[in-house]
């Protein structure tokens, strides 16, 4: 079993084996920490002869569970390796006059990775402190405030701007009477949506008042999303209000389809 997540969550990889003999729970027992490289093949999946592949990626295991009967053994892992320092070392500093893409670089270069950066929205701070957070918690933090969605594979940090990705063209279209699709759901809601968002935000080094108003596209809400951030400057905090506003209103049409496996829907794709 295979999770690929767009963002936010690290991929996980699941592999259940029977061990009748025992060799699972023995000498083949793996460590905590060893590496799997996962591929999913397909053979005649969509015509005769006809195969794929969707490499998966690298997982560091982090969980593993014998049970029976039958004798089982089931080793689970997940893509954010489990002992990069970004992850799981807590660090207290200070950012000043500084990017986020550098600020991401950093925390990419500390853990031996990659950097892949794709967003034109790269808001300079002035000043950020971490405090006794992990550089990964820390920067997800201030990705979010600007819609960028951040992943980690096993050899790159990535960082996208999910507004730019949601707009680009479909990898596939589905249609209800589609052989290969097996269930749909899909619910339209109005809470915790809203029709515009107020963000105002005191400067007690520059003692000065940031006020701004975005409008939203929420249907059937009158309500407002009141924000009391930080933020740099007015056009700094017009851009933390029209993307806090989008957050909250791209759950206003929620769904979930399952259909027979289909290697063009992976996450980030539309």
């Amino acid at each position: 079993s295979y999770t690929d997540n767009a963002s936010d969550k690290a991929d996980d990889l699941s592999v259940t084996l029977e061990d009748r003999e025992g060799k699972w729970r023995d000498p083949w027992f793996p460590s905590k920490g060893a590496i799997i490289k996962a591929t999913i093949v397909s053979h005649d999946w969509d015509g005769p002869d006809k195969m794929e592949s969707l490499p998966c990626g690298t997982f560091e295991i982090d969980q593993i569970e014998c049970s029976g009967p039958p004798t089982q053994v089931s080793i689970k892992g997940v893509s954010t390796l489990v002992s990069k320092p970004m992850r799981q070392e807590r660090r207290t500093k200070t950012w000043e006059n500084v990017k986020l893409s550098v600020i991401a670089m950093d925390v990419a270069q500390r853990s031996g990775l990659e950097l892949f950066w794709d967003s034109p929205n790269d808001p300079l701070y002035e000043r950020r402190d971490q405090t006794e957070q992990s550089d990964l918690a820390f920067l997800m933090g201030l990705c979010r405030t600007y819609g960028i969605g951040i992943k980690v594979t096993d050899t790159q940090l990535v960082c996208y701007d999910e507004e730019l990705y949601e707009a680009k063209s479909p990898v596939g279209t589905l249609n209800f009477s589609d052989k290969h699709l097996k269930s749909y759901r899909f619910q339209t809601k109005t809470q915790d949506t809203y029709k515009g968002a107020h963000l105002q935000y005191h400067d007690p080094v520059k003692d000065e008042e940031l006020e701004v108003y975005e409008d939203g596209d929420a249907e059937g809400t009158g309500r407002i999303l009141e924000l009391n951030q930080k933020a740099d400057s007015i056009d700094d905090a017009q851009k933390i209000a029209g993307k806090k506003l989008r957050e909250c209103n791209k759950r206003e049409i929620t769904g979930s389809i399952t259909l027979v496996g289909d290697m063009r829907f992976l996450g980030g794709n539309n």
